[in-house]
């Protein structure tokens, strides 16, 4: 299991990201109260009426899921690793676009996401 400390989000930006990246219902309910009620997977398959297996595996699925988009938030910040230790350049392109500059290589982030690179 992911531990959610490392990432450097509050509670806030955590149910933001699962609300905006869980499309199933019974899903987004379990992760957060399994993450942010801190709630075992005994009790999230009982409160949920699922099987413990099940709710384990939603919880693995969603937080697949939330890990992909955790580095994003409104205003297209990143709090990946990378983005902390590497320069960073906005790009002219718009607003969600930005260069993590490594030496020979700019990798190029639209929304969050790596999109490629290129040399300079």
């Amino acid at each position: 299991m992911h531990n959610i400390e490392q990432y450097n989000l509050d509670r806030y930006a955590w149910e933001r990201l699962i609300d905006k990246w869980i499309f199933d219902e019974v899903t987004r309910n379990m992760l957060k109260r399994k993450l942010l009620d801190g709630i075992g997977f005994e009790r999230l398959a009982e409160e949920f009426d699922v099987s413990t297996k099940t709710a384990k595996n939603k919880i693995y699925r969603g937080m697949q899921t939330l890990i992909k988009h955790v580095g994003e938030n409104e205003q297209g910040k990143q709090y990946s690793s990378l983005w902390k230790l590497s320069p960073i350049k906005k790009s002219p392109e718009g607003d969600n676009v930005y260069y993590v500059c490594l030496p020979g290589k700019r990798l190029i982030f639209r929304n969050g996401t790596y999109s490629g690179w290129y040399r300079p």
